[in-house]
């Protein structure tokens, strides 16, 4: 791969995963997503419409730039490939809560639009993290073992929700694991700039 993309990619990878990771907070912190019944929940994020849609309109910006930036380094580790192919995924989740829940006038529709948007977003995250953590294995030292670490942990997680072993409310423990590999991505995407010539790309 050119070494200008190289370059482009890694300063990318470690912007996007950063605005992920603070996109994510802010969805917990600031939007604070409600508990209750249904109805409340779709109240919540109607009143809040304007919030949440914008969180989630960047969220599928940075995820389209994940996807790019995993299928160039696949030319050096086709582990990327699982990495890309796990966030176009995700951009179907996207698709499904931004057109989906603004419609939702009952509680039926609600759990077909919830339930959709959970296991896509299940099966986007077990197929990127397994991905992740093949990247990290071909690294060394710390960086390997705790994103290796972090990446599995979560894949098992959310493989058992695909499977249908668990459902997401059972297993919401592990999304600060999540966001916590999306911090080291930051490092990995500043360490694949300071030496990109490295064959773990």
């Amino acid at each position: 791969m050119n070494k200008q993309i190289t370059k482009l990619s890694a300063v990318l990878f470690s912007v996007a995963s950063l605005a992920f990771f603070t996109l994510i907070l802010l969805y917990i912190f600031i939007y604070k997503p409600p508990t209750g019944t249904w109805d409340e929940k779709i109240l919540h994020m109607n009143n809040n419409w304007g919030l949440i849609s914008f969180i989630w309109r960047l969220e599928f910006i940075v995820v389209v730039i994940i996807a790019w930036v995993s299928f160039n380094f696949s030319t050096r580790n086709k582990w990327w490939n699982l990495v890309a192919i796990g966030h176009l995924l995700m951009l179907v989740e996207y698709m499904l809560m931004l057109g989906g829940y603004p419609k939702v006038a009952s509680e039926e529709t609600f759990q077909i639009v919830n339930n959709m948007a959970i296991w896509i977003f299940s099966a986007s995250n077990l197929i990127w993290l397994l991905g992740m953590a093949g990247v990290y294995q071909s690294e060394k030292g710390w960086v390997k073992y705790l994103g290796i670490t972090l990446a599995l942990i979560g894949g098992v997680v959310f493989l058992t929700i695909v499977l249908g072993l668990t459902s997401f409310n059972e297993v919401i423990f592990v999304g600060p694991l999540i966001n916590l590999l999306y911090l080291l991505n930051v490092y990995y995407g500043i360490k694949i700039l300071k030496n990109k010539a490295h064959n773990t790309i």
